[in-house]
């Protein structure tokens, strides 16, 4: 018999691997490779042309942050930010997933330029052992120049309070 932590590990391991085969492609905003050694930089590592895109996960839940990122001028920003090509999975989370457990918190550089725009469709906070969702957070949009700049820090904070999910950003 598998216990549920080490079920659940090799349910994330199985849908990595299956991500990782299934893609063809995406956006390459020169990321890190998934290691999880930049989830302890400091702000003073951030240079001027990134941002460095911090994840924390307050909840007793797993969260996919479902995070975006283009760099691409839009017409229609909602529409034309979250698509497939523009998810980032990669270097957040468990094995790269997206998927932060919960207590946990991890963190990317994202190059930064005049266009970037962040954001995320609120993430979906999962139960730890089925993986169901439980419910998502609110969508926020976030522009260079207008709400953040180049060489900032930002930090997505997934919580939940009385059965409402939220993801506020700081």
């Amino acid at each position: 018999m598998i216990s549920g932590s080490c079920a659940r590990f090799g349910s994330v391991i199985v849908a990595c691997t299956l991500t990782v085969l299934l893609s063809g492609c995406g956006v390459d905003l020169g990321l890190p490779d998934g290691d999880g050694d930049d989830a302890d930089r400091q702000r003073d590592d951030v240079g001027v042309d990134s941002v460095l895109v911090a994840f924390v996960n307050l909840t007793s839940v797993d969260v996919d942050t479902e995070f975006y990122a283009s760099n691409e001028e839009m017409a229609d920003v909602e529409a034309e930010l979250f698509v497939p090509a523009n998810r980032i999975q990669v270097g957040i989370g468990v094995a790269g997933t997206g998927i932060l457990l919960s207590g946990t918190d991890d963190s990317i550089e994202v190059p930064c330029t005049d266009d970037l725009v962040l954001g995320t469709t609120g993430g979906t906070f999962k139960d730890p052992d089925l993986g169901t969702s439980l419910g998502t957070g609110d969508v926020r949009i976030l522009s260079e120049g207008l709400v953040f700049d180049c060489g900032d820090t930002l930090t997505f904070t997934y919580s939940e309070d009385n059965g409402v999910f939220t993801v506020d950003i700081l």
